[in-house]
């Protein structure tokens, strides 16, 4: 068993289901200055915009992908992390990371099975009304012996490879799973947590559970399509976003920082092989430092996926993005659309240009106004 360091466990939860522009750009990118207030245009919802016809690009076949409750068996996941559901995750989430994307458009698949709460949601230390989340998340990126084999030679140690299966406890009272294997010339990667409420949550008594359900869903990928499907797609590269926290710092109560820009030594998982086939970014900036407390928090994230806009298109079908939020932004570009949408919690922005999609998240938790912010964040990233 090992035990998780703090200021890891935010990371643990966003970079193997995921979690990593200007401004949240690429630093090649230029970081312009941020207004103090926002346009007006940006502020109000516009008409003109909501009536202009918009470019979500085309989604990815699903042809030969086996169902989620085939890849995920609730018997199998009830035994690991009880009391979950299956759950349209970049359909009806209201909070994602965008990099919970990257997969699927890359041909790929991503599943999930959870309690209701969004993985990005969640504050450790949890306090009695704070958001919990408990689940378990596949996803399987086809075509990928050369990705696979490059995870596990270019991590530091075998220990902190992606693809080396482990359970572990963590001091925020968490048991988290994760670990993967090839299915025919597919990665099949599987992220799970559970809180230790009961005497039974524990890394020995997971551990089990958990290469069973891996076996299982690695059976039902290589008898598919996904195990034997090739794709066009470069040379493998499990590089990380470079990423510049000047234009969200710009918005934010709190100073946010990359976790993988101030280093550290987790290595590349497969999400950023899916991220670099596409060329996208992915950013997830956290509060962590003087006055913080010892874990980190997911205060901003910020996603390109290119090809992407099909996950806007389902989110505004399922009503999860309401389409009368439809905002013009300072330096949109002609024929783009951009929403705005905001929960509880956070406050977002959607941008799809000519069938690519990039996410703005902004948390209550680091930003005074997040509706406001999360706009002029965006804004200054477009104008970069």
């Amino acid at each position: 068993m090992h035990t998780f360091t703090r200021g890891i466990v935010s990371v643990a939860l966003l970079s193997a289901a995921a979690v990593t522009l200007a401004g949240c750009a690429p630093t090649t990118s230029a970081d312009p200055t941020v207004s103090a207030m926002p346009s007006e245009s940006s502020a109000t919802p516009s008409a003109t915009a909501s009536a202009a016809p918009v470019d979500f690009g085309a989604a990815p076949s699903r042809d030969g992908v086996p169902a989620c409750d085939a890849l995920l068996p609730a018997d199998l996941v009830e035994a690991l992390v009880p009391g979950t559901k299956p759950v349209d995750t970049l359909a009806d989430t209201p909070d994602i990371a965008g990099a919970w994307a990257f997969t699927a458009t890359a041909g790929g698949t991503d599943c999930e099975r959870a309690n209701g709460v969004s993985a990005i949601d969640e504050v450790l230390p949890t306090m009695k009304d704070d958001p919990a989340y408990q689940g378990v998340r596949l996803t399987v990126l086809p075509d990928a012996d050369a990705d696979y084999a490059d995870a596990q030679t270019s991590a530091t140690s075998p220990e902190v490879a992606a693809t080396t299966v482990r359970c572990d406890a963590s001091d925020s009272a968490r048991v988290y799973c994760g670990g993967a294997v090839r299915a025919g010339s597919a990665w099949v990667d599987i992220r799970s947590v559970r809180v230790q409420d009961s005497a039974d949550a524990t890394p020995e008594a997971a551990e089990p559970a958990f290469t069973a359900l891996l076996a299982a869903t690695a059976a039902a990928v290589e008898g598919s399509a996904l195990g034997s499907a090739t794709t066009e797609h470069g040379s493998p590269d499990g590089s990380y976003t470079t990423c510049d926290a000047a234009n969200v710092n710009a918005v934010a109560s709190k100073e946010l920082a990359d976790p993988h820009t101030r280093g550290g030594d987790a290595s590349a998982g497969i999400q950023q092989y899916a991220m670099n086939r596409l060329g996208g970014s992915n950013c997830v900036f956290e509060a962590q430092g003087a006055g913080e407390q010892p874990y980190a928090i997911t205060g901003a994230v910020y996603s390109v996926v290119p090809g992407g806009g099909w996950v806007v298109e389902r989110r505004l079908d399922a009503g999860t993005i309401d389409r009368a939020d439809r905002v013009d932004l300072d330096g949109l570009p002609s024929g783009a659309a951009a929403w705005r949408s905001c929960t509880d919690l956070a406050c977002s922005i959607d941008v799809v240009d000519e069938g690519d999609w990039t996410h703005f998240v902004l948390y209550e938790r680091v930003a005074d106004e997040p509706s406001a912010g999360v706009v002029r964040w965006a804004e200054a990233s477009l104008a970069g």
